[in-house]
């Protein structure tokens, strides 16, 4: 009976143990499972800001792109009005000299 109770003792003993060393080991992996939250979360939130800033250059860029455009068709329909007013001021310029020598 004694030997029973020892061998019962001692299996407790070899128990307590391993749940101590259970416990030990969960509140590492609690511990590392936190740490590991933290840096996701942190990561996270630097690619919503490049993503942020990415998106910011994005609309710059594209602002700009038409920005550019507009220029470039003002210039264009610039071309095309100083035309029309050489050829209309050539136009006037025969007549008169038309009329001039009619008259």
């Amino acid at each position: 009976a004694a030997e029973r109770a020892a061998a019962g003792a001692r299996e407790r003993a070899r128990l307590a143990k391993v749940s101590k060393d259970a416990a030990i080991l969960s509140s590492g992996i609690i511990k590392d499972a936190a740490v590991a939250r933290a840096k996701a979360e942190q990561a996270a939130a630097v690619i919503r800001a490049n993503a942020d800033k990415s998106a910011g250059l994005l609309r710059a860029n594209v602002d700009k792109a038409r920005a550019e455009f507009d220029a470039i068709a003002a210039r264009k329909a610039e071309a095309r009005f100083r035309e029309r007013a050489l050829g209309a001021e050539s136009q006037a310029e025969r007549a008169a000299a038309a009329a001039a020598a009619d008259g």
